[in-house]
């Protein structure tokens, strides 16, 4: 199902977006946020194309839907791989910075940040519920911090 995405533009919003997620223990309940996530960034990056294509999501966390459980999904080459009840395990020491946007922040230029260039990070299969490790570089960790930060309540 297509959600509405969260923004800071309002008070409502800012509440909602500061908010600390639960961890997911009904792995139905995490399908279903996986599906309307997966529903709702479809459909905002078709809007984006259409209209001028200059921003396009590569990940959204279940907070920016309204739904405050540790669940996120990122684009992982051409699928959206769905992460629950994600933890950093390791991390590089070595930092970029760069300049990141976010969907939650629509009317915000980019802003520069700092994250480790390579994590670790243990979660959940939402369809079994079966741990999970993996080793995300470059981009995808960067992605992967952001959508974490956004279910810890920090917003760049």
């Amino acid at each position: 199902m297509i959600k509405s995405i969260i923004t800071m533009e309002t008070k409502q919003g800012r509440d909602a977006l500061s908010a600390v997620c639960i961890p997911v223990e009904d792995k139905y309940l995490a399908q279903e946020v996986v599906k309307n996530l997966v529903d709702t960034v479809n459909e905002f990056n078709q809007l984006s194309i259409k209209n001028d294509g200059k921003i396009l999501a590569v990940g959204l966390a279940a907070n920016q839907i309204g739904e405050f459980i540790r669940v996120f999904i990122i684009k992982w080459g051409t699928i959206w791989l769905p992460i629950v009840n994600p933890v950093i395990v390791g991390r590089s020491e070595k930092k970029k910075t760069h300049f990141e946007g976010c969907i939650s922040r629509p009317n915000m230029e980019r802003v520069r940040t700092s994250r480790s260039t390579t994590i670790t990070l243990e979660y959940q299969c939402p369809i079994t519920g079966d741990l999970q490790k993996k080793k995300f570089k470059g981009r995808d960790a960067v992605v992967v911090q952001h959508e974490i930060n956004h279910l810890d309540g920090i917003l760049i």
